[in-house]
Parts: structure tokens; sequence; C-alpha cells
């Protein structure tokens, strides 16, 4: 690095290519090295690492609602996105194989707005018409 100068030395088995970069034209700078699910829809990586980490106290557990907390974020479609972006290998780390099973089983049904909204109010303890709401 030189300035607002980079030389990167990029490999690609026994080939080696240098490339100037220019950091005052080019200011987003991505390492690259770790990504989102979201983000990594339509890529393929030829290694990819899926951390699923699970509370680890039951108390941790009861209090966060956490296997479905933990659905909601690795669920099947989910998990099958970031499964499914290595080429070569996958490996999976997890503080706890049967919560992480479990989580990556769920079903992540997409829904609409309107179903949400509609769960809602049904959900919504009804209320008094006579109560004094201003309190």
């Amino acid at each position: 690095m030189a300035g607002e100068r980079v030389t990167l030395e990029l490999r690609q088995g026994k080939d080696v290519s240098l490339h100037q970069v220019d950091l005052s034209r080019n200011k987003h700078w991505d390492h690259a090295y770790a990504s989102t699910v979201h983000a990594s829809q339509g890529a393929t990586q030829h290694r990819a690492i899926f951390h699923i980490r699970a509370p680890e106290t039951e108390s941790e557990f009861k209090q966060a609602r956490a296997l479905d907390n933990m659905a909601k974020v690795f669920g099947d479609r989910s998990f099958y996105v970031g499964a499914t972006r290595a080429s070569h290998e996958l490996r999976i780390y997890t503080n706890n194989k049967d919560v992480a099973a479990q989580a990556v089983a769920a079903k992540q049904d997409k829904t609409s707005a309107v179903e949400t909204l509609r769960r809602h109010e049904h959900a919504a303890p009804t209320q008094d018409k006579n109560a004094d709401v201003t309190r």
C-alpha cells in the first residue's frame, strides 16, 4: 500500500497476478470473508461455513424462546440457501447439535403483509369498549 494505491496479489493455482487499485476512486472495500445467508443468495463459493449458536444455559434457552427465534433465522429456507452456497466443502459449527437440527428443520413459510396483520389482529386481546384508554 502506498498512499491511496494498493497492489493486490491474487493467486489461482500456480498463477499469480498483480492488480493496482486506486482507493481514491474505489472507496467501497469488501473483504468478503463473511456474509449473511441473505447476501450470499445466488452466489457460489468453494467453501462455506455455517455457524448456528444455541443458548448455552437452560434459563437462557427458556427465557428467550430460543428455538422459535432460532427457527426464524436458521429455518429450512435459510439453511438451504446457506448450505447450497458451497461447491466443494461445507462446515457447520454449533454448540448444540440437537437444537441446531430442530432449528434448521423448522418451516419458514412465506407470509404476506396482510396475513401477518390478520394474525396480529386475532392474537390481540379484545379491549373493553368502556375502558378508559387515556391513561
